[in-house]
């Protein structure tokens, strides 16, 4: 699951919400890429996150994008979300302490119950053992999705194959 914002705060405004289902195998078996609207209590943008995104060309060129796309509401966004994440497998994320943060705000603030804690699972750990795998991009969500479980992939063959001195 990867989320794009323009705040790191909890009622950070959430600009694109992206996530993948894959199987066992690792192949990408359902793809879910909302962009919600934004809602009072769910909006804060700080002046320095903004000006990140503004003076990157790649960036920027990314923001005006995700503002010309058709946006869902952000509950009915998040409820889709909750179906999609239905199975009771870990939830990995580039940091829990950031996008599973930010999401299960906004999902309380909407009557829905957050992503249960023992799912959280943090693709950053990993990284650090796999550094030839980080791909940094233009801030697509969903681009993101996609580098993450080739980090996954990558690490889970390793401990299947122990060959951790591959890593």
């Amino acid at each position: 699951i990867d989320i794009e914002t323009l705040s790191t705060a909890d009622n950070a405004k959430i600009i694109q919400i992206s996530a993948i289902k894959f199987d066992d195998r690792h192949d990408v078996i359902w793809e879910f890429n909302q962009y919600p609207t934004s809602v009072p209590w769910q909006d804060h943008e700080s002046e320095n996150t903004v000006n990140r995104w503004n003076e990157n060309p790649s960036k920027k060129s990314m923001l005006e994008y995700i503002n010309l796309q058709n946006k869902t509401e952000i509950s009915a966004c998040l409820s889709e979300l909750k179906d999609f994440l239905t199975w009771n497998y870990p939830v990995w994320a580039n940091s829990p302490t950031f996008d599973m943060r930010i999401l299960d705000h906004a999902l309380v603030l909407c009557w829905l119950d957050p992503i249960e804690y023992w799912r959280h699972a943090d693709i950053r750990t990993i990284k650090r053992y796999l550094v030839d795998q980080w791909k940094k991009n233009g801030h697509d969500s969903l681009d993101d999705c996609y580098n993450q479980l080739k980090i996954i992939r990558k690490f889970e063959d390793a401990i299947k194959d122990n060959s951790f001195k591959n890593l």
